[in-house]
């Protein structure tokens, strides 16, 4: 018998309500006295169960004036705990971050679990720093309505600010998923106004109300297809594929990265082969400019002429 297994006879015993001895106890588990006094122990600095020792019955029970116990649903390692207080470390980056406030409670936990066990929670905050960069403003009731929308499957009237045209439209929509996308949110939805899917910017969303009116929830193939499909978030339906000349020393950093999930690459001499789908080119057009001199497009014509245009434009602003 495990301490796992251990832990929960004993509290089964005590839940007894009566008065459970240590011979008792070694009985049941096969153990020493010594190592059911450490479960005992485990139990009071870990789980905070209120065990307490009747001097004159000469047993344990649990101490009913402070409430019913109950062991937790599910038990973390020391490992799990670090990985899990380090992924709170990650989502709280600012101040205004849009999870921070909802994962609050739940740090707190995580380092009383850890001080109980011997280890400094704030050794992660002061060896882990996380910077956000290109990291937009979203507000918290947004965030908090979507994932209340998406989770109870109804629709949101929201109003919505687009950066390509400037533009402020109320609209309806039907929420889908919800994706974290370097570094910001986007909420995949169905547009009653454009009639098809949309990928809407979290930050750039109003909240108006959220009626109570069931969301349509579409196939989910045909989600994954509209967020997967091509290159960048702003996907859809990929119909073109990029083939991009990565040359040295970009080569060595872009064949580590994963650009798209059915991308292909290959050397051709000292330079790289980039090949990948996409639908729209904006994202990708700044991805190729980010490499400046180190990649050239191979194909296809449409996207090599408008690198060549952004780039004009570009030396323009310097009246080069």
């Amino acid at each position: 018998m495990n301490q796992l297994e251990r832990i929960y006879r004993i509290d089964a015993l005590l839940q007894t309500g009566n008065c459970i001895s240590l011979s008792r106890m070694e009985e049941e588990m096969e153990k020493s006295r010594s190592s059911i006094k450490r479960d005992i122990q485990y139990m009071r600095d870990y789980f905070d169960a209120p065990i307490v020792y009747n001097k004159q019955k000469h047993g344990y029970l649990y101490n009913t004036d402070t409430g019913t116990f109950e062991l937790p649903g599910f038990w973390l390692s020391q490992t799990e705990l670090y990985a899990l207080r380090l992924l709170q470390e990650v989502t709280d980056t600012e101040e205004k971050a849009a999870m921070a406030p909802f994962l609050v409670p739940v740090r707190e936990k995580l380092d009383k679990a850890l001080q109980k066990l011997g280890h400094d929670p704030g050794l992660i905050a002061r060896c882990v720093q996380v910077m956000p960069i290109y990291q937009r403003q979203l507000e918290r009731p947004v965030f908090a309505a979507v994932c209340r929308a998406l989770l109870q499957e109804r629709v949101l009237d929201i109003r919505y600010h687009s950066r390509s045209d400037n533009k402020v439209e109320n609209r309806r929509i039907h929420p889908q998923k919800l994706i974290q996308y370097q570094i910001n949110w986007y909420l995949v939805a169905f547009c009653e106004l454009r009639k098809e899917l949309r990928t809407l910017s979290m930050d750039r969303i109003s909240i108006l109300g959220m009626p109570d009116i069931p969301a349509d929830i579409l196939d989910p193939k045909k989600v994954k297809d509209h967020t997967e499909s091509g290159f960048g978030i702003f996907a859809g339906k990929a119909e073109n594929t990029a083939f991009l000349r990565f040359y040295q020393p970009n080569a060595r950093w872009v064949k580590d990265e994963k650009w798209h999930k059915n991308q292909m690459t290959r050397w051709d001499g000292d330079t790289l082969l980039l090949s990948l789908p996409y639908n729209s080119s904006t994202e990708l057009v700044r991805e190729i400019l980010r490499h400046g001199p180190g990649v050239k497009v191979e194909s296809p014509e449409s996207l090599k002429m408008e690198v060549v245009e952004a780039l004009k434009k570009s030396l323009g602003n310097y009246e080069v």
